[in-house]
């Protein structure tokens, strides 16, 4: 798998893309985040730069790690969708990359002395080499990230109760047979950057929670399967 260098022809080619707000956010929201903890989370990596192709190549996307905020957010309103539950559900970083929202998530339970089992996964083995790398930088283990794809891993070891966190990973097709897996189970989906929500809609999630901030990477929804809607 090949990085490309980022740097300052990255900024600006935010700064001419029309939007001129982005380069601050992205720094404040992406890269501060590796600076402050020395990890490796929000250069992205483009799908020609894999290397050789995992399983499921043709279905998934390239990675780009979530903002800080919107996990932060995501985190807040699960806790208060799920009250006491919070604890019993598994939080599982579903196509989790270089690892940015299981790392940022650990954190938060931390903070918050929660004890919610954190695992993540993704179907290209060299980002999760990097993802158990930064967990290991940051808290000395390499963590519960495991190398599989969202029809081959393994739910049945995390109890009934699923907490799915997805930065649209993949398109509608394998986003329908993921979600079939999580039929029997009692599970809230956050979703960051929801391009597939009308596939979620139509497979009976109920969407809990809504945050839109008027970009993909600031729009973020909690749906459940088996709760009422909330406002």
């Amino acid at each position: 798998m090949r990085t490309p260098a980022f740097g300052w022809r990255d900024y600006w080619r935010m700064l001419t893309s029309g939007r001129p707000w982005l380069p601050w956010r992205y720094f404040r929201e992406a890269h501060a985040f590796d600076l402050r903890r020395g990890t490796d989370t929000h250069a992205r990596v483009m799908k020609a730069d894999f290397g050789a192709e995992p399983a499921g190549f043709a279905e998934g996307t390239f990675y780009m790690a979530s903002w800080t905020s919107e996990i932060d957010w995501a985190f807040r309103e699960t806790r208060a969708l799920l009250g006491t539950d919070f604890d019993t559900f598994t939080f599982v970083d579903v196509g989790c990359g270089k690892g940015k929202a299981v790392l940022r998530w650990t954190e938060l339970c931390a903070r918050a002395s929660s004890a919610q089992r954190i695992a993540g996964f993704d179907y290209h083995e060299p980002l999760v080499a990097v993802a158990r790398r930064n967990h290991a930088k940051l808290f000395g283990a390499p963590g519960l990230i495991t190398t599989a794809g969202a029809e081959t891993f393994d739910f049945a070891p995390l109890g009934g109760r699923v907490l799915c966190y997805l930065y649209n990973p993949f398109g509608p097709g394998l986003m329908r047979r993921f979600l079939g897996r999580l039929s029997g189970l009692d599970a809230v989906v956050i979703y960051n950057n929801p391009a597939e929500d009308a596939t979620l809609r139509e497979l009976g999630f109920v969407a809990c929670r809504t945050k839109d901030g008027g970009c993909p990477n600031a729009h973020t929804i909690i749906y459940a399967n088996r709760r009422g809607s909330a406002n």
